[in-house]
């Protein structure tokens, strides 16, 4: 399983300003939890995960040594800037059932008008899926 490493945000300071110094914000929230828990992650850690995991992957969240196992709820990626703004992560609980949204990319391989070989790539969103 992939881990991210997290520090809890303070809300003093603002999220445009954390991601211009090179921070993704986030916040993480779950049943047995009080309150949701605003954290901030490094951009580049972020990236290095998003290439292996993808919205409603199952990941381990180290914030400042505290391990916790949580889902990747939502991703907010802004296309102008062609960067992730913000992870909303779920924390899961043993025995507990969780609906998420499963990422199912589709690879086909056509032959175009010269005779060779494409291979087309889509990405499906919207399968519900109950975990646990």
């Amino acid at each position: 399983m992939n881990t991210l490493k997290a520090e809890k945000r303070s809300m003093d300071i603002k999220a445009k300003k954390l991601r211009r110094e090179g921070y993704v914000t986030g916040n993480v929230f779950g049943r047995e939890m009080k309150e949701s828990v605003p954290v901030k992650m490094e951009k580049a850690a972020v990236d290095r995960l998003l290439k292996a995991c993808h919205k409603g992957s199952q990941v381990m969240l180290d914030i400042e040594g505290e391990k916790m196992n949580v889902l990747i709820k939502d991703v907010e990626f802004n296309p102008l800037k062609g960067q992730v703004d913000e992870i909303d992560f779920q924390a899961l609980v043993s025995n507990e059932k969780v609906h998420s949204v499963a990422e199912i990319v589709l690879v086909g391989h056509e032959k175009d008008a010269g005779g060779g070989a494409v291979t087309g790539r889509s990405t499906v969103q919207g399968i519900s899926v109950s975990i646990g």
